[in-house]
C-alpha cells in the first residue's frame, strides 16, 4: 500500500537534512548520504497530503486555532494506542517540543535549581537547562552493558535527593539510545521524583515509533493522579512532519498550563492543524506499515554490523529510527568518527552531540529506503576497512 522504497527527491525543498552538507562536515563528499538529523526520507501518508491540498484549495490562510475536531482526533489517537484520555483543557499547542521544554524549564525552576538529565542525552535538553539563567544541569550517566543502556538508580536517586534539584527531563523512549522504559522503571522514576518534590517533563516525541510488538508506556498513564508531570507529544517524528512546527504539551497543573500558554503563540498554522488532524484521524495504517519497514531496516543494519564489525555488539533498539552504535573499537574520537564517515560519504552525528557519556558512539538515522541504507553500509565498511 505504501512505497517506503521510493526515492523522494529533496532538491529545491529547503531541506535542512539535505542542505549544504559541507556546513555539517567540511569533509563531506559531494554525494554524501545524510543520516544525521532526525527526519525520515519517507513521503507523508497520503491522507495528510490530501488534507493539505484541501486546505490550500480553501484559499484563505488567516489566523487559525484548533477546533473540536482537532482535539477529538488527538484524544482518539491516545485512547486507541495508549488507553489514555487527553482532555482538551490540558493541551497546550506549541510550535515544537524543544521550544516548549525551554519555556517549561523557566516556568518550573528558578536560578540555582538543579535539573537532572540522563546521559547520553538529546542535546537540546542540556541547552534548555544551561539557557535558563542560573540553572544547573545534573548528569546521571546511564549504564551500558552488552549493547543496552539502563538507569544508574543509585546515582539518579542521589541527585533527586539533593535539595536544589527541582526538575527531571525524561526522554521516553530515549534519544539517542532507543531504550523503551517499561512500566516498572517509570513507576520507580515517578516515585523517586515525587518523594523528593522533583517535577518531571517527559519528552515522548518518539513514543509511536516502537518496534512491532513493543509499546511505549506514557508517563501520563503512570502518573495519572499527579499534576506535576508535563508530557510533550508531537506528530512530527511519527508522521515525518517536523517542518510543520506543531506539538501538543499535556499539562495538568492549571498554573503551569496558563504560564506555558502565555509564553506561546495563541495562533497555529492552518496547514499544521489540517495535517495533524488528518494524521491522527487517518494515519494509523501508515504508521504501522512504517514501523514494520523500520523493523526490517534495523534487521538489515544489525546483520551488517554483526558480519563486518562484531566488536560493536549492536542490539536493535526498542524504539526510534535512530541506531546508536558503539564504534569505540576504532580508536577514533568523536570528531574523527564524523570525519572518517564524511569522507566515505555518510554524514552522522557522533557522541559529541549528545552531552555526556557518549564518546565513541555514533547515531545513524536509518529511516530511509533500503537501497540507501545498503549503500550507506558499504560506505561505512569502506571507511574503516577500505
Amino acid at each position: 500500500m505504501y512505497d517506503f522504497d521510493e526515492i523522494v527527491p529533496r532538491e529545491g525543498t529547503c531541506s535542512r537534512k539535505y542542505g549544504d552538507l559541507k556546513k555539517i562536515n567540511e569533509n563531506a563528499s559531494d554525494d554524501a548520504i545524510p543520516m544525521w538529523i532526525a527526519d525520515m526520507d519517507f513521503r507523508c501518508a497520503p491522507e495528510i497530503l490530501i488534507a493539505l491540498h484541501q486546505r490550500v484549495n480553501a484559499g484563505i490562510f488567516g489566523y487559525s486555532s484548533a477546533d473540536g475536531r482537532y482535539y477529538d482526533a488527538l484524544d482518539k489517537w491516545y485512547r486507541t494506542r495508549y488507553g489514555i484520555e487527553i482532555k482538551r483543557e490540558d493541551v497546550v499547542i506549541t510550535n515544537g517540543v524543544v521550544s516548549a521544554i525551554n519555556h517549561l524549564v523557566k516556568i518550573l525552576t528558578s536560578p540555582g535549581d538543579g535539573i537532572i538529565i540522563m546521559t547520553p542525552s538529546y542535546g537540546p535538553f542540556d541547552r534548555a537547562a544551561k539557557g535558563a539563567e542560573g540553572r544547573v544541569p545534573l548528569y546521571s550517566r546511564m549504564i551500558y552493558d552488552k549493547g543496552c543502556f539502563g538507569i544508574d538508580w543509585e546515582d539518579f536517586e542521589a541527585k533527586a535527593k539533593e535539595p536544589s534539584t527541582k526538575l527531571f527531563i525524561l526522554c521516553n523512549p530515549h534519544n539517542p539510545t532507543g531504550r523503551v522504559w517499561d512500566r516498572a522503571e517509570l513507576e520507580r522514576i515517578h516515585a523517586i521524583c515525587r518523594e523528593n518534590s522533583v517535577t518531571i517533563i517527559s519528552d515522548e516525541i518518539h513514543s509511536d515509533i516502537t518496534r512491532t510488538g513493543t509499546d511505549t508506556v506514557s508517563m501520563l498513564d503512570v502518573a495519572r493522579d499527579d499534576p506535576t508531570v508535563a508530557v510533550c507529544t508531537a506528530p512530527s517524528k511519527t508522521f515525518n512532519m517536523a517542518g510543520n512546527a506543531m506539538s501538543n504539551i499535556i499539562v495538568r497543573d492549571p498554573e503551569v498550563r496558563d504560564a506555558l500558554r502565555r509564553a506561546c503563540s495563541a495562533s497555529q498554522s492552518p496547514f499544521s492543524l489540517a495535517a495533524t488532524t488528518a494524521a491522527y484521524e487517518h494515519g494509523a495504517a501508515w504508521v504501522d506499515a512504517m514501523r514494520a519497514y523500520l523493523d526490517s531496516n534495523f534487521e538489515y543494519l544489525k546483520a551488517f554490523l554483526d558480519r563486518e564489525f562484531p566488536q560493536c555488539g549492536y542490539v536493535i533498539p526498542g524504539a526510534t529510527y535512530l541506531a546508536w552504535v558503539d564504534m569505540r573499537f576504532t580508536g577514533l574520537d568523536n570528531k574523527g568518527l564524523e570525519d572518517a564517515l564524511a569522507k566515505a560519504g555518510v554524514i552522522i552525528e557522533a557522541g559529541g552531540s549528545f552531552v555526556d557519556n557518549a564518546d565513541g558512539f555514533v547515531r545513524i538515522n536509518i529511516a530511509c529506503p533500503r537501497s540507501v541504507l545498503a549503500e550507506a553500509c558499504e560506505r561505512i565498511k569502506n571507511a574503516f576497512k577500505g
